[in-house]
């Protein structure tokens, strides 16, 4: 079960650009096999082991398509690194500047990341409802949009049931309540769509239909899943959306705004620690 304000399904599809970023900043070694660690891959003495590779694929470990892949590239990258090594690659000066280069940002990014994670400042819904009033441009809409409740469940009998206890207990279920639901997929209070957004040509027709307020039927969004879906609100392009409707980006802006800010003063900071000249004559 998913609960969260969105109710796209969930897609397996990492892609595999960001598969290969993870196989460039992550090097396995025979270490593993001295741990008695089970190895998915080894190609000579480098190895990839089973909990290294469930770690880098996350989520999509339980996806056999993506593990069979990530696989794949990392045999791939291997065997082209022990070949560019036999061929003295790692000698030339392109390499040597390249890593150097290489080595320095991953070194910054890991070390901004580490710095962000150890000094996190508390946002308080005052900060962001101030944040929102003063900025209130940044949050206007570009398209026609509509803000739902709605709940998917993968049996009929369940969304029925479902759908009838909502005339009297509305749509205020916490996490532990939503647990307790059978066969329940999706979950989604306030959730604004542009109209672009909405997932399923059904949903948008079962939409065109209702009046703020009215709760749908039950109806197929997608072949398997049973919806119930109640029309909160209709939103015209270029206006601004209700700050309860849009809280999360509202909080992802201005946690975005203080980050940057603090980079700004730290980055001062250093300057003022190492000793750094710039010859513009040059």
């Amino acid at each position: 079960m998913r609960i969260s304000k969105k109710f796209i399904n969930l897609k397996l599809n990492k892609t595999a650009g960001i598969l290969f970023l993870l196989l460039v900043l992550f090097s396995c070694t025979n270490e593993r096999e001295e741990l008695n660690e089970p190895i998915a891959a080894k190609v000579g003495s480098s190895s990839l082991s089973v909990s290294e590779l469930d770690s880098l694929l996350g989520y999509y470990k339980i996806n056999e398509e993506h593990r069979e892949e990530f696989i794949r590239r990392w045999i791939e990258r291997e065997l082209l690194f022990k070949e560019a090594i036999e061929k003295g690659i790692k000698n030339s000066k392109e390499y040597q500047l390249t890593a150097e280069v290489s080595n320095k940002e991953l070194a910054a990014a890991l070390f901004i990341k580490d710095y962000f994670n150890k000094n996190k400042s508390n946002i308080t819904q005052s900060e962001l409802r101030s944040y929102y009033k003063a900025n209130p441009l940044q949050f206007s809409i570009s398209e026609n949009a509509v803000v739902v409740n709605y709940a998917g469940f993968n049996d009929l009998n369940d969304a029925v049931e479902f759908r009838s206890t909502l005339f009297n207990s509305g749509w205020n279920y916490g996490t532990e309540q939503l647990k307790k639901l059978d066969n329940i997929t999706e979950y989604a209070v306030d959730k604004l769509f542009l109209r672009s957004e909405l997932p399923t040509a059904k949903v948008v027709r079962v939409l065109e239909n209702l009046l703020p307020g009215e709760i749908s039927i039950v109806f197929e969004s997608e072949p398997n899943i049973f919806a119930v879906v109640q029309l909160v609100d209709k939103l015209k392009a270029n206006s601004i959306p209700k700050f309860n409707y849009i809280e999360s980006e509202v909080r992802e802006r201005y946690s975005m705004m203080k980050k940057k800010l603090a980079y700004s003063d730290f980055i001062k900071e250093l300057y003022s620690k190492y000793n750094v000249e710039i010859n513009r004559d040059k």
